[in-house]
């Protein structure tokens, strides 16, 4: 009789176990991954070349007075926004970059003097330099408010040129001012995208 009572618990137990609910499984996560994020492109730098060019296109150096083929012309309508002096393979750079010009400048020079004198009233210029040479350019506009342009270059060291200063308009023209440690031969021409007046002395 006990051995049947035994025998009828454990089967009850079993019978319990099996009637049990199953625990429930845990719910899988689920992890996003956030996508990621475009990078922005760095802006493009000026190129640094831009006032190299080729010397099969320039004029001639020359030691004398020069001029350009409408040295008078009015219609340029630019106006001068920086200024910056190079050393080259065989000359020394001198560059004045402008606003976008709405036609062709002209430019003209007696070539070098013992004296610069400004325009208007005529007063002396005093500039750094064993030898002088002003660049006259017309068609330049003068500046709208806004404008108030750095006109003062970096002069690398070793340089031919000592001294740049660069004028303001006076009507319709401005005056390119060098001073060099001495009288070299030189040729100027005109430059275009941005619009640039090229002066190289040779050395």
């Amino acid at each position: 009789m006990k051995k049947l009572s035994v025998l009828i618990i454990a089967a009850l137990a079993l019978a319990g176990c099996e009637s049990s609910p199953d625990k429930p499984e845990p719910e899988p996560t689920t992890t996003q991954t956030e996508s990621a994020q475009p990078t922005t492109q760095a802006p493009e730098t000026s190129d640094p070349d831009i006032d190299n060019t080729d010397d099969a296109d320039l004029p001639p150096f020359t030691s004398g007075a020069y001029e350009s083929d409408d040295p008078f012309a009015l219609n340029a309508q630019m106006f001068p926004v920086t200024v910056r002096v190079g050393v080259q393979d065989g000359y020394d750079r001198l560059v004045v970059e402008y606003t976008d010009a709405e036609g062709l400048p002209g430019y003209f020079t007696d070539g070098f003097t013992p004296e610069l004198l400004g325009q208007g009233a005529g007063m002396p210029i005093d500039i750094d330099g064993e030898a002088l040479i002003q660049i006259m350019v017309s068609g330049i506009r003068y500046p709208t408010p806004d404008e108030n342009p750095d006109l003062e270059p970096d002069i690398p060291t070793g340089s031919v040129i000592t001294d740049v200063q660069v004028s303001y308009p006076f009507e319709g023209m401005h005056e390119i001012n060098i001073g060099l440690d001495a009288e070299r031969e030189y040729r100027i021409f005109y430059l275009e995208d941005p619009s640039r007046i090229v002066i190289d002395f040779k050395k």
